[in-house]
């Protein structure tokens, strides 16, 4: 029996988040192939991994510079605290199960700081998991800064776990890894948030897990998109508060190794101190929601105005 590796495909299009979330369009038995609150106001929005603002990084900073530079509000900067650790958010989530039908769960996404980058440079780095009854997955995202000759986070490639239940009872769990041919940008840097108006990214997804004997499996998806900045919205949090959301839409195609073909939508909301805070992952041929998560709780972070 093989993982389903399209999931992590999707998953790493999220940023940080549900990103995984996502999922899959393939069986058990085979494989075929962006927290929140409730929406106020009116604007555009956006979508994919990743999150945030830190809590008590400074405004400062350098805007420049290559991947590892330490700027306050360039990279990381206050949209997503990668530069602060020790923080954590919880998410109430739901996506699409193996068997094609919705599954909740939850979903936590925490902050860990500097770390060194898989090709040997300074970076970052975030954990998601989310857990349902029939699956879950305890992924590490790499980001590095200002690559490819472009300001912005960058996300680089992941690893980590993925589980899911076999028979309603059988766990199978496999190690994953995957490294993209070109980083990702996902999000600006902090000085020119609502100001880009749109990028795009094209790269190879190279995706390989490794179960408990030692067996590989391993694909290659292409990866084209779009990312749109949506400008702000008005959202509640879940305790009442009331913030201004940057919204970020991300439009993509993933075409896997046998040339199947899945386009997908991407919604994001991400608030300044707190990161991503809201997502929704769609199929856009089918209208179908594959994942969605919104925030129900977070420390080590506040929002920033």
């Amino acid at each position: 029996m093989r993982p389903r590796l399209s999931l992590f495909a999707l998953l790493l299009l999220s940023a940080c988040a549900i990103r995984k979330d996502y999922l899959p369009e393939t069986s058990d038995t085979g494989d075929t192939g962006d927290d929140g609150g409730t929406e106020d106001g009116g604007g555009d929005d956006g979508g994919i991994d990743g999150d945030g603002g830190g809590d008590g990084g400074s405004d400062g900073g350098d805007d420049g510079g290559g991947g590892g530079s330490t700027g306050g509000d360039s990279c990381p900067n206050l949209y997503h605290p990668l530069d602060e650790s020790g923080w954590s958010k919880t998410f109430s989530a739901s996506f699409s199960g193996s068997g094609g039908t919705a599954e909740s769960g939850t979903a936590t996404e925490q902050g860990l700081g500097a770390r060194t980058l898989p090709d040997g440079s300074a970076g970052w780095a975030y954990k998601d998991t989310t857990t349902t009854a029939g699956e879950s997955y305890d992924v590490t995202t790499y980001v590095g800064c200002n690559l490819s000759g472009d300001e912005g986070m960058f996300i680089v490639g992941w690893d980590g776990t993925y589980t899911m239940l076999v028979g309603g009872f059988y766990a199978m769990s496999y190690s994953v890894e995957a490294s993209l041919s070109s980083p990702r940008k996902y999000l600006p840097a902090g000085g020119e948030i609502g100001a880009v108006g749109a990028w795009s990214f094209n790269y190879t997804l190279s995706v390989q897990a490794t179960d408990a004997e030692g067996a590989v499996t391993s694909n290659p998806y292409s990866m084209a998109g779009d990312y749109t900045e949506g400008g702000f919205t008005s959202l509640t949090l879940f305790d009442g508060t009331t913030v201004n959301a940057y919204r970020l839409i991300n439009i993509y195609s993933k075409v896997d190794n046998t040339g199947k073909t899945v386009n997908g939508y991407i919604e994001q909301h991400w608030v300044k101190g707190l990161g991503l805070v809201k997502e929704t992952h769609v199929d856009a041929d089918t209208g179908a929601t594959i994942a969605s998560k919104t925030l129900t709780a977070y420390s080590g972070l506040s929002v920033i105005p």
